[in-house]
């Protein structure tokens, strides 16, 4: 899933996925001024932890979520998901 954030005019985002040949997930955050970080979790509860975490981070530094998460084609649907 891709989530899209804004801050005074700035967008950065963040995408969650599971890398299907090491079967880990995979926590990716662009932000508009660093380089790409990429985090990996072997158990879904860590890398569940990890995603409500940085939300929290995220609106605590004022970023504002822009829409709804955008499905990733290769069918993942995030943490939130019930599948």
């Amino acid at each position: 899933m891709i989530w899209f954030f804004e801050r005074a005019g700035v967008e950065m985002r963040v995408v969650t996925r599971v890398d299907q040949r090491a079967g880990d997930y995979v926590v990716e955050v662009e932000w508009p001024d660093q380089d790409k970080t990429v985090e990996r979790y072997v158990e879904y509860d860590d890398f569940n932890r990890r995603v409500q975490q940085l939300h929290i981070e995220l609106l605590e530094r004022r970023w504002v979520q822009q829409g709804t998460p955008t499905v990733l084609t290769d069918g993942w649907r995030g943490p939130s998901s019930s599948s």
